[in-house]
């Protein structure tokens, strides 16, 4: 009786032995083929996924660069090639001049700033050697720089209210203080004197000082 059942069971595992070592093998081959899946339980989609879908690297960000201001100015006098010019905001009177090909022999160097920052609609003029102030063209002050608009400049000893709040950023609290720093003090000896008045700052003086004298 035991030795027909163990005929049996020796019948049977020699049947199944040799399947399940072929599932096995099967098994090993494709798991080896299969590629392990990337854990990303927990991490929202949109930190994942781009806009179409794939995985986003530091070089899908692209810094935003910061939009150059282009201006216009006007160049005239002593440079080789005067005409209207397209500069950038930031831009200093030198670039303006090379552009312009640069000073003839004939320029009066020390009659310019050369470091001085262009604006939009400037008008910029070059002296030539021996020029008088007086042959110069309306609106260009003794630096080659033009006065604001060609506009004459406010007079901060004898300006009143009103006069001083045509000025950029110069409200009625700011005119008020103006004339009340002057009349306990004097007469403002230099522009930069007015950052002894209250509420005149750097950024003030900077926005204005092109508009006043003192004289």
């Amino acid at each position: 009786m035991m030795i027909k059942n163990f005929d049996r069971v020796f019948r049977t595992l020699k049947f199944v032995l040799p399947v399940g070592a072929g599932l096995l093998a099967i098994f090993i081959y494709f798991s080896g083929r299969i590629p392990p899946v990337k854990q990303t339980e927990g991490i929202p989609s949109e930190l994942t996924e781009g806009k179409e879908g794939h995985t986003m690297g530091k070089k899908d960000f692209t810094p935003m660069e910061p939009e150059t201001q282009v201006i216009e100015i006007d160049i005239k006098g002593a440079v080789r090639k005067p005409g209207v010019y397209k500069m950038e905001q930031g831009d200093r009177v030198i670039d303006a001049v090379n552009r312009a090909g640069g000073l003839t022999g004939k320029a009066e160097e020390k009659g310019v700033n050369l470091s001085a920052r262009v604006k939009d609609e400037m008008l910029l003029y070059i002296p030539s050697k021996g020029e008088e102030p007086s042959e110069r063209l309306p609106g260009v002050t003794e630096t080659g720089e033009q006065d604001m608009a060609g506009e004459p400049k406010v007079n901060i000893n004898t300006a009143g209210e009103q006069e001083l709040e045509t000025l950029n950023g110069i409200g009625p609290s700011k005119a008020k203080a103006i004339i009340a720093y002057r009349e306990d003090n004097g007469p403002f000896k230099t522009i930069e004197d007015l950052l002894n008045v209250p509420g005149i700052g750097e950024k003030s003086l900077e926005n204005i000082k092109e508009l006043i004298n003192i004289d």
